[in-house]
């Protein structure tokens, strides 16, 4: 497992980390982006995106009152199966985030055995992140910021396009730009990232 932390010397509100293992035979990347509001994943072993899903955290009041963690999945693009929405619940309540998680999965071996093998390098892989950023968000140089996420899906390309934007109080803009093929088939030239 070999894990590397990116941005660690930029000012942008985000930190990712990113994670390689091979699980019964198949090479599984792990790619870990925290932002302050939410967290993107991507677990694949096809280097696609495969299917998107957002998980949101929330709690529920049994009968005497303690709260109880559930997790509201909803598949944003991709094949929306039972089992996507099991696998992306079981990883998130491993991470025990507080706030939405978006989880892209694209495995070729659904197994819990993988599952299994694949979550604490996940964990792993989010906590690096997470650390890096909450270096960066105690430097009292960092500009408070208003962002926004955008998701734009072009079904002729079977491609969609991940975006956000940043516009700070010193009037710095940036966008983040990620893009990728939806189909498990191919190579890994179909996806890019550029900021």
């Amino acid at each position: 497992m070999a894990l590397s932390a990116m941005n660690s010397q930029n000012k942008f509100p985000v930190s990712s980390a990113e994670a390689a293992v091979v699980v019964k035979g198949n090479h599984t990347d792990i790619h870990c982006s925290v932002f302050a509001d939410h967290i993107y994943i991507i677990v694949t072993q096809y280097c696609k995106i495969g299917s998107l899903v957002c998980v949101r955290p929330e709690s529920v009041a049994d009968e005497v009152g303690d709260l109880i963690p559930m997790f509201d999945t909803k598949i944003i693009f991709g094949q929306d199966q039972p089992l996507t929405h099991v696998m992306a619940k079981h990883i998130v309540m491993a991470l025990k985030p507080s706030v939405r998680v978006l989880l892209a999965l694209s495995l070729k071996d659904t197994t819990h055995d993988t599952l299994t093998a694949i979550l604490p390098t996940i964990q792993s892989c989010v906590a690096q992140a997470q650390e890096h950023l909450d270096l960066r968000l105690m430097d009292a140089n960092l500009p408070t910021v208003d962002a926004g996420v955008n998701f734009y899906y072009r079904p002729a390309l079977e491609t969609v396009f991940i975006t956000k934007t940043i516009h700070s109080t010193t009037s710095e803009s940036r966008s983040l730009l990620f893009t990728g093929c939806l189909s498990h088939e191919g190579d890994c030239n179909g996806a890019s990232e550029a900021d």
